[in-house]
């Protein structure tokens, strides 16, 4: 399969991640709070960061709103400018850099650029989609630990099998590419500092 119809498998997951994180955190009563927050701040300095959720609201009607309605950046405002859910700096700092990967993704696929390069833009993202469930259940201890536990066993495993898959498809690429035109930028594989090779699968060295 092409990168470009690969992504959004991507993004699926980095979203249902963040959305099952929210999901052990919320409680009752939590759109309608929401709601005001983003109501206050809609014509504010940070109006951006709250319009898209407002829009959302008010079409779906808060009561009806619920977290799968929720995009990666959507979930990222609510944890960490909304006051709602109490949640640890390192998590904060975790869910920033997914929301960031997956804009920058979606930048980059505007680019064009080859997709060599946007297999190993996705399979980074995921690494730092690891880093976030690993930070959840290490630094949010107000969550029950059976549930961190089973969170981060769903999505480590769901997170190992979709980069073994982009692993898989981008040698494939590589191979094709060189193939049908040669190598035109010889690849320079250095060693790490343990000894283990940077280039090459990079499931064992991210997992």
């Amino acid at each position: 399969m092409e990168i470009n119809n690969r992504l959004p498998d991507v993004y699926n997951l980095m979203a249902e991640t963040c959305r099952d994180y929210l999901r052990l955190i919320v409680k009752d009563g939590w759109q309608q709070k929401f709601y005001s927050k983003v109501e206050e701040e809609k014509e504010g300095k940070h109006k951006n960061k709250y319009i898209e959720a407002y829009n959302d609201l008010r079409d779906k009607g808060v009561d009806n709103y619920s977290v799968d309605d929720m995009d990666i950046t959507v979930i990222f405002v609510f944890v960490c400018y909304c006051n709602i859910v109490t949640s640890s700096k390192k998590t904060r700092d975790a869910l920033e850099k997914v929301k960031n990967d997956k804009n920058s993704l979606q930048s980059h696929i505007k680019l064009n650029e080859p997709p060599e390069e946007l297999y190993l833009r996705a399979i980074l993202a995921l690494y730092n989609l690891r880093d976030l469930v690993r930070t959840v259940d290490n630094e949010e201890r107000q969550i029950k630990d059976s549930l961190r536990a089973g969170y981060r066993k769903t999505h480590i495993d769901r997170i190992k099998n979709m980069v073994a898959v982009l692993d898989d498809e981008r040698m494939d690429e590589l191979v094709d590419s060189v193939i049908k035109q040669g190598v035109i930028t010889p690849v320079i594989v250095r060693p790490k500092g343990d000894g283990t090779c940077l280039e090459g699968r990079l499931l064992e060295d991210y997992f």
